[in-house]
């Protein structure tokens, strides 16, 4: 009798579940465990808890307390067309027992999510972080907490909008005129009431004033005399007449006339290292071409200068812009201008803005800490926008002056107001520079070529 087995069967079935196992297991990029090992390194950022949303440009990956494992809900297939920024792992703090190993569990997670998005790992410009939650104390309390992977989308910059916007750019580029001109002396006058006796006499009556009538003479009623209001011109200073360069948009785009921006500092002298940071956020493109337009103009300005283009936070969600690190700051130094050009057209490829207040002071700070040795910062700026983080504006310690974009013709706002008068910086306008506003209080005058502005509260109102 032959007893010998066919034991082929059995050796398929063996060699099919190890190459199922070894198929789930497998990691389609060998880079994947290096960066997961840089990643467990990370220093967790401690918040009391991971703050949530219903944006649906952030989608939550959820997996169980105290296990790399993910809910069984969870969905992987992310929005098309949309754009990853950044990743973040959450957890609790709380720990079980004293003996656990949160690095461990850690690495299991993100071999986790490698397995389900191997697609995040191969993106270079992807921000990682790790939050280490604290306001779970219990077991159970901590098992009500999120855990698991924080997915951070954007809307790509349309190519339209873009192509749009450097279009414009590089249209006012190739019809722009220069052109010297002489600026005659002007007599700057201010209109005044003054009230002037007509020679006639108010009855004492009330019927007869509204009567209308009137005396020859005071009489023994020494009535009072009739006066009228008269406007008076009085001279209150005199301009004396300039050389000066002044731009002149030869197309036919309304967009760009008048060329302000290029006019305010096509003049200027910029005295010793100066910076320039350019919003470069939405409608901005007809005033970033202009900074563009000046230094084609006076070359000497890219080489001696240094150049910051901020975007407030590169299109990420409004959850992820936390006031200091909303992010979107691109910076150069060169005295080649195509890199500089280069420089600007990336920042605003990455993003317009989104909401409106911006990160002014972020772009600001950036900038000083990549050049400490600057001596004053040169601002272009959406006049129409807030200022989202003018709480770290103490942090800036060298002098701000503004060039505001957008109608300013009534106001300047107060946020811009604040920061020249903080950093004791200047506001340039068509009229001249506005100088000494931390010399000034709410309530007072100022004067500026042809315009006077009332300091108030909500800014500098035109008079």
């Amino acid at each position: 009798m032959n007893c010998r087995k066919n034991y082929k069967p059995y050796l398929l079935l063996l060699s099919m579940c190890l190459l199922c196992i070894a198929a789930h297991a497998q990691i389609p990029n060998p880079e994947i465990p290096k960066q997961i090992s840089q990643l467990v390194r990370q220093k967790a950022i401690r918040v009391s808890e991971h703050p949530q949303t219903k944006d649906p440009l952030v989608i939550y990956l959820p997996m169980f307390f105290s296990s790399a494992q993910f809910l069984p809900e969870t969905s992987f297939q992310l929005p098309p067309k949309k754009e990853v920024v950044a990743v973040h792992l959450v957890y609790t703090r709380y720990r079980q027992v004293d003996t656990f190993n949160q690095p461990l569990l850690n690495e299991k997670r993100f071999l986790h999510l490698s397995q389900k998005l191997p697609e995040l790992f191969s993106k270079k410009e992807l921000e990682w972080r790790v939050f280490e939650q604290t306001k779970g104390t219990t077991e159970d309390e901590a098992r009500t907490m999120f855990h698991g992977f924080v997915v951070f989308l954007k809307e790509p910059v349309s190519a339209v909008v873009s192509g749009t916007e450097m279009s414009i750019i590089d249209d006012l580029l190739s019809k722009i005129k220069d052109s010297l001109i002489e600026i005659p002396e002007q007599n700057v006058y201010r209109v005044r009431k003054k009230y002037v006796e007509t020679g006639r006499y108010i009855p004492r009556r009330s019927d007869k004033v509204e009567k209308g009538i009137r005396y020859d003479k005071s009489g023994i009623w020494m009535r009072e005399p009739e006066t009228k209001i008269v406007l008076d011109s009085v001279k209150r200073k005199t301009i004396k007449g300039y050389s000066t360069y002044k731009g002149i948009y030869t197309g036919s785009d309304d967009r760009l006339n008048p060329i302000d921006v290029y006019n305010q500092l096509r003049n200027k002298s910029f005295r010793k290292k100066w910076a320039f940071v350019v919003d470069v956020t939405g409608s901005m493109a007809p005033y970033t071409g202009q900074v563009l337009a000046l230094l084609k103009t006076r070359p000497e300005l890219a080489s001696d200068h240094y150049f910051s283009f901020f975007n407030d936070g590169n299109g990420a969600p409004e959850i992820l812009k936390r006031v200091g690190n909303s992010g979107g700051v691109y910076t150069v130094k060169t005295a080649h201008f195509d890199t500089i050009y280069q420089t600007m057209e990336r920042a605003m490829r990455a993003g317009t803005g989104g909401d409106l207040p911006e990160n002014n002071i972020e772009a600001i700070l950036r900038t000083l800490k990549q050049w400490p040795s600057i001596d004053s910062v040169l601002m272009l700026a959406d006049a129409q926008a807030p200022v989202k983080d003018l709480q770290i504006l103490n942090f800036v310690n060298k002098p701000v002056h503004l060039v505001l974009c957008g109608d300013i013709s009534k106001i300047i706002p107060i946020d811009y107001v604040r920061i020249a008068k903080s950093t004791q910086g200047i506001i340039i306008t068509n009229e001249g520079e506005i100088r000494d506003l931390h010399l000034r209080k709410v309530g007072q005058t100022i004067e500026v070529g042809e315009a006077e502005y009332l300091f108030t509260h909500r800014g500098l109102e035109r008079r």
